[in-house]
C-alpha cells in the first residue's frame, strides 16, 4: 500500500511501503575483450597515458582511445590512469546500456568513476561522495553517499545513455512540451527495464529518502519527461530496485540519477546499474470504476468506510480491476472536521478497505485525513490486489 500525502500547509509522504555517447560497447563488452592478439605490437603503458591525457583534456580522440584500449588491454595498471577488473555475472549481460554499471572503470585517483557524474544543488546541502572498496553488491567496490548533517541532504550520482535508437522519433518535426507528456500517442513502442542495488543504513525512511529517476531528453538535451523508480524489494543486506520504462517519442538520450536526499544522517550504497531494452509488453484490457456516493446523513467516520467498503465490493463482483473513492471519504454526511477523523495508516479505513480489496484482487485508491502526532494529511491511499 503506498500513500502520497498533502498537510495542512505543505506537501508530505506517509513513508509507508513502495510503491557517452552512442557507443555499441558496454564496460562487459569491453572487459571481455581482454586476450590480446599476439600479433598486435602494441605498448599498452604509452597507450594508457594517451587515455589519461585524453580523457583528462575530453577530447573526441579520448574516447575513442578508451574503447580501443580496453577492447584489447582490459585491466591496466595504476600508471596508467584507468583502473579495470574482471567482468561480474550482472555486467556480463551484453544488452545493459549503462557502460560502467558496477563503478569499476576509474581514472588512476581509483576516486572518480568513468560516466559517473556528481550533482548536487549547494555545496552545503551535498553529501560525501565516494567510491567504497569495503562494500559491494558484486565486484570491488559500490558508490557511496553519506549524509554530513543536513537535514536537506541533496546529491546524486549520475550517468547518461545517449544515442536511443531512431525508432523513438515519429514523422514529425514537433517537438513536444510538459504538458503534452502524457498524451495519447506520447509514449514510443520502446521499452527498457532498469534495475539496480542499493544498501541503505542510518536512514529513517528509505521512501523518502532515497530515490531513482530517469530524465528522457530530446536531442537538444532538453527533458521532455522525467519519472521514478519506486518499486524494489530486500535481498539480504541489499534492495533491488527494479522498474519497467516506456521512453517517449523524441528521446534520444536518458540520465539515471542515484538520489540520497532530506536526511540529516545515514549512508546509501550503489551497484550493479543496468537499463535494457526489452520488448514491449502485450496490450490488456481493465475495469475502472468510480464512485460518486455520499452517506445518508448523519453518519460517522465508522458508518462512511463501510458505506464505501460496500461500493468497492459491488465493483469487485462487477470484475473491476481498479476503483477510485473520494477524498476524505470518512468526514462525508458526519459533522466532525478533518482533525476530528484523521486516523493512522495503517488503520481502521485501510484495514477495511484492504480486506475488499484481496478477496477481489483488486486496487482500492480512497482519501482519508491521516494523523501523525499533531500534524494531519489529506492522504491518498492505494491499496494494491494483495490488501
Amino acid at each position: 500500500m503506498t500513500s502520497q500525502s498533502k498537510t495542512e500547509s505543505e506537501v508530505g509522504s506517509t513513508g509507508l511501503t513502495k510503491y557517452s555517447s552512442a557507443l555499441p560497447f558496454t564496460e562487459a563488452e569491453h572487459n571481455h575483450r581482454t586476450i590480446p592478439d599476439p600479433k598486435l605490437e602494441f605498448d599498452p603503458t604509452r597507450i594508457a597515458r594517451l587515455v589519461v591525457a585524453s580523457v583528462r583534456t575530453r577530447s573526441v580522440s579520448g574516447f575513442v582511445l578508451v574503447l580501443v584500449f580496453c577492447s584489447f588491454g582490459g585491466s591496466v595498471s595504476r600508471r596508467s590512469g584507468l583502473q579495470g577488473r574482471r567482468t561480474t555475472e550482472r555486467e556480463a549481460r551484453p544488452d545493459n546500456l549503462v557502460r560502467n554499471p558496477g563503478f569499476e572503470l576509474t581514472l588512476e585517483d581509483e576516486k572518480t568513476p568513468l560516466d559517473w557524474r556528481q550533482r548536487t544543488e549547494r555545496e552545503e546541502i551535498a553529501p560525501n561522495f565516494e567510491l567504497d572498496s569495503t562494500v559491494a553488491h558484486s565486484g570491488r567496490r559500490s558508490a557511496k553517499l553519506s549524509a554530513k548533517g543536513s537535514p536537506g541532504t541533496f546529491g546524486y550520482w549520475v550517468t547518461s545513455i545517449t544515442g536511443l535508437p531512431d525508432s523513438n522519433t515519429p514523422l514529425t518535426n514537433h517537438i513536444p512540451t510538459e504538458p503534452m507528456v502524457r498524451a495519447k500517442g506520447f509514449l514510443a513502442e520502446k521499452r527498457y527495464r532498469f534495475r539496480c542495488y542499493f544498501r541503505a543504513r542510518g536512514i529513517k525512511s528509505i521512501d523518502k529518502s532515497i530515490s531513482i529517476k530517469a530524465r528522457w531528453k530530446n536531442a537538444r538535451g532538453q527533458e521532455i519527461l522525467g519519472e521514478y523508480i519506486t518499486s524494489y524489494k530486500l535481498q539480504g543486506e541489499w534492495h533491488e530496485a527494479e522498474g519497467i520504462l516506456a521512453a517517449p517519442l523524441f528521446a534520444k538520450s536518458v540520465d539515471l540519477e542515484l538520489v540520497l536526499q532530506w536526511t540529516p544522517t545515514g549512508t546509501v550504497w550503489w551497484d550493479d546499474v543496468s537499463l535494457e531494452q526489452i520488448s514491449p509488453p502485450q496490450e490488456r484490457k481493465i475495469k475502472v470504476a468510480t464512485v460518486s456516493y455520499e452517506p445518508p446523513p448523519p453518519s460517522t467516520p465508522d458508518k462512511d468506510r463501510y458505506f464505501f467498503a460496500e461500493k468497492v465490493e459491488a465493483a469487485g463482483k462487477a470484475g473491476a480491476d481498479i476503483i477510485c473513492l473520494g477524498e476524505g471519504i470518512t468526514k462525508v454526511s458526519t459533522d466532525k472536521n478533518f482533525a476530528e477523523v484523521a486516523e493512522s495508516v495503517p488503520g481502521p479505513t485501510s484495514q477495511v478497505l484492504g480486506d475488499v480489496a484481496k478477496k477481489y484482487h483488486m486496487y482500492v485508491i480512497a482519501g482519508i485525513y491521516e494523523r501523525k502526532e499533531a500534524v494531519v494529511y489529506n492522504t491518498a491511499l492505494l491499496i494494491d490486489r494483495e490488501g
